[in-house]
Order: C-alpha cells, then sequence, then structure tokens
C-alpha cells in the first residue's frame, strides 16, 4: 500500500484512464466533478500526471461513445489539464519489462502501459480497474483505488472544510 506523507513531501498520482474518462463523461453528461479528482486538486500536497497514451485512450473512448471530433475532445481534454493542473508524461521509453508484466502477470498490454510508467517515474498508480489491482499489484505495489485515496485522507478533507 503506498504510503503518505503528511505534509513533508508531495504525493505524485498517475492517473489511468479510467479516472480521466470518468471525468469527461461526467462533464458531457452535465453531472458532478468524480470527488476523487476535487481531493486531488484540493490545497494538500498531491501532484497528478497523466502519459500521452492516456489521451490516446481517452480520444478513442470519447469519439465511439459521444462521436466527438478531435477539436472538441480535445478542448475537453484541455480543460481537464488547467482544472486539476495535470502533468503529461510524454517520454515513453519502454522496454522488455512491459512484455513481462502481460506475460507474467496477465495484464492487457495497455494497462501493463501504464503500470509501467507508474513504476518507472515512481508514482501512486490510481486506477478503479479492480482486475489491473489484482494482477499489477504483485509487480508495483504502489497502486491504489480514487476510494482507498479518500479513506486514508479523509481526515485532512474534514480540517480543511473547517
Amino acid at each position: 500500500m503506498f504510503s503518505m506523507h503528511k505534509f513533508i513531501e508531495i504525493e505524485k498520482f498517475y492517473l489511468d484512464s479510467n479516472i480521466i474518462l470518468r471525468y469527461f463523461k461526467n462533464l458531457l453528461r452535465k453531472k458532478n466533478v468524480p470527488f476523487i479528482l476535487k481531493v486531488l486538486s484540493s490545497n494538500f500536497k498531491f501532484k497528478i500526471f497523466i502519459s500521452s497514451w492516456a489521451l490516446a485512450e481517452v480520444f478513442e473512448v470519447m469519439q465511439k461513445e459521444f462521436n466527438l471530433n478531435q477539436k472538441e475532445i480535445l478542448k475537453l481534454y484541455k480543460k481537464f489539464l488547467n482544472d486539476f493542473k495535470v502533468e503529461i508524461i510524454n517520454e515513453l521509453q519502454v522496454d522488455s519489462s512491459i512484455i513481462k508484466l502481460v506475460k507474467n502477470f496477465g495484464l492487457e498490454a495497455k494497462d501493463a502501459l501504464h503500470l509501467f510508467i507508474s513504476k518507472k517515474k515512481n508514482l501512486v498508480f490510481l486506477t478503479s480497474d479492480k482486475k489491473l489491482i489484482e494482477k499489477g499489484v504483485f509487480s508495483y505495489p504502489e497502486i491504489v483505488t480514487p476510494e482507498e485515496i479518500i479513506l486514508e485522507y479523509s481526515d485532512f478533507l474534514r480540517i480543511s472544510k473547517l
């Protein structure tokens, strides 16, 4: 399990594409911002990272499910980056360890890539994908769900609302 460094260090989170997609879908359906993104963008020392690969995944889903064009998707993407002060990891120097994640842990290639990036950059990997967590935790223990983050920081969230 990840370790909380109570205001000593910045906690760095890498978002799986399912977290980003939930935000986009909620935005298009005029629903609230997912609570986990509110938590991560709060006044705590959290830093959010995504990869350029996540953009490709998000683009594919938004185009298929919502029939959005590239300009519309990029507008949403820019809003996401600005609203949550997200940093993009563009360099994706992959190696054979991705193949090992797929082969040895039964991960899908896209999930193995996200896990690989998190591990390589020493980031806490945040995902809602239970299957990915079950398989990926053996390779990289710094993998958590939104619910775990919210629970872990709930005391601080209450204090910040005072």
